[in-house]
């Protein structure tokens, strides 16, 4: 599913108009009719409707919404922030609508009194005060209206986006309605996909409104959702006769004193997602424990150094090994010595293949050493703690900028970025992808670590970074969305992830039957 920015919706209704000769009034009465039949399958006629308009498009959609509610019988109050003498352009001509047909129009902040009155006996209320055009924070007065509006518990339609939420990142801009449904126009906006405007927008639906298919399919869009079908049909196809080399050889590298668990959580993922080989090198004083761990993996003691880490002294054998693999995944546990980053660098600028750099690996480099030495074969998979680390900025940056921020990073380290949390995002040089699959039952320890050898074994199958970087994440979420439903949201653990990744293969093969 595309996801568009207001600047390319923009454009899209321009171009609706002037190459297609639509009208603006025509889309927004579009606008208006679809939100009015959403409301009119939740309610029965007669019950009591709030509408909150602002003096834009967006107010202009809410306002054509009322005259269709009324028409059908339903008991609508609308009311105008600000005065009609600031309305232009086709929210005037919806004005003069209401007006004509007798529908009365509050004015607020002068009407509160009324505001409170109806909001109190309202059955719902639509939400119509900003569009796609807002960005800058909603203060003052209006402030105080969408804050009463949340605490009343009143069910919320919002139109095209939840007012408030910036329509390309998602942020809160000062404070946004909280919606149980958002019917955003023409096609969705990447704010609905990206926290927190994804939980602010509830249920998104997605109106025709007149903008041409042809218009929406040629149109570049800043990104899409990552779809089932797709993941699908990205999957290798595997010959009756396969044997297990041509399944995919991938080696995983990691581990350290006491950290042993992330590099065979990453094996165990790799096993389980199809690869017919997988290697797992650790520090020689580790192997035999992980012996005891890891039944189906190849493991190999690398020569470590004093602390029990990899260091230069374990690279000459690694090198042995990189003949024998398809990909790499680098980083599980390898812990944060100083002498491990040498090494990291080294197998990094060493070996040619694919790679996944997570974890420990990613602490150890910074954001100099991608600059120089990026490659679009690897698939650096940070979650905003370490995106903070890499790029020299608080963490809360990273949060509040995560689209651009990965975007920008992306044409600097001319990589495959995949950058955890909620909404997770794939990010190569062309295209975002927004990943919609997980829950929260995900943020364990070990998950990440999962994650790293589930790509780096699609990529030894064979997969593109960046086919193998979404299938990866959409796959990952979709097991732990089945063991939400089997178990409940608290009972996900990494190993669980691991021991079920093939339940969301299967869930994707069933597509097929």
């Amino acid at each position: 599913m595309k996801l568009f920015t207001s600047a390319q919706m923009k454009e899209l209704d321009q171009k609706t108009g002037r190459d297609y000769s639509v009208p603006s009034l025509l889309l927004m009465e579009h606008a208006g009719y679809e939100t009015a039949q959403i409301i009119r399958e939740k309610l029965t006629p007669h019950q009591k409707i709030l509408v909150l308009c602002g003096q834009g498009n967006n107010g202009g959609d809410g306002l054509a919404a009322s005259r269709f509610l009324k028409d059908w019988g339903f008991d609508v109050r609308v009311f105008l922030f600000g005065d009609s003498d600031r309305l232009k352009g086709d929210a005037l001509v919806q004005h003069e609508i209401l007006k004509k047909l007798g529908i009365p129009l509050f004015f607020l902040p002068d009407g509160k009194l009324q505001f409170h009155d109806f909001l109190d006996e309202a059955d719902l209320v639509i939400d119509a005060l900003f569009g796609i055009g807002l960005k800058r924070p909603i203060q003052g007065e209006l402030e105080a209206f969408v804050r009463t509006l949340n605490e009343s518990g009143k069910s919320v339609v919002s139109v095209d986006l939840p007012s408030g939420i910036d329509a390309d990142t998602g942020k809160v801009l000062g404070t946004a309605v909280k919606a149980d449904i958002t019917v955003t126009f023409g096609a969705p906006k990447v704010g609905l996909y990206l926290y927190p405007g994804r939980e602010y927008a509830g249920d998104i639906k997605v109106a025709y409104i007149g903008i041409p298919d042809q218009l929406l399919s040629d149109s570049f869009c800043s990104a899409q959702t990552i779809e089932k079908k797709e993941v699908l049909s990205w999957l290798p196809v595997w010959k009756p006769d396969l044997h297990k080399g041509e399944k995919g050889k991938v080696m995983i590298i990691g581990g350290s004193r006491g950290l042993s668990g992330a590099p065979v959580l990453s094996a165990a993922a790799a096993l389980s997602s199809g690869s017919g080989l997988v290697y797992l090198a650790v520090p020689d004083g580790i192997r035999n424990l992980i012996e005891h761990k890891l039944t189906d993996a190849v493991k190999i003691g690398l020569p470590q150094t004093s602390s029990w880490v990899l260091g230069k002294i374990s690279f000459s054998e690694t090198m042995t090994w990189f003949e024998k693999v398809r990909a790499l995944g680098i980083g599980p546990g390898l812990g944060r010595a100083s002498e491990t980053g040498e090494y990291v660098r080294m197998v990094l600028q060493e070996y040619q293949g694919p790679v996944v750099i997570d974890a420990d690996a990613l602490y150890l480099l910074d954001d100099f050493f991608f600059k120089k030495n990026g490659r679009r074969n690897w698939i650096l998979t940070p979650h905003e703690g370490e995106m903070a680390k890499l790029c020299g900025i608080p963490e809360e940056s990273v949060r509040e900028n995560r689209f651009e921020l990965a975007v920008q990073k992306v044409k600097e380290w001319n990589c495959t970025l995949v950058l955890k949390g909620a909404s997770t995002l794939v990010v190569s040089r062309e295209q975002v992808y927004v990943n919609l699959t997980g829950n929260p039952g995900m943020a364990v320890g070990g998950s990440g670590d999962v994650l790293t050898g589930l790509t780096a074994s699609l990529l030894a199958q064979g997969m593109d970074p960046v086919q193998a970087a979404c299938s990866a994440v959409f796959i990952h979420g979709r097991a732990a969305d089945l063991l939400k439903e089997a178990r409940g949201i608290r009972g996900i653990t990494a190993s669980l992830l691991a021991d079920n990744l093939y339940q969301a293969f299967q869930d994707l093969v069933s597509l097929q039957s």
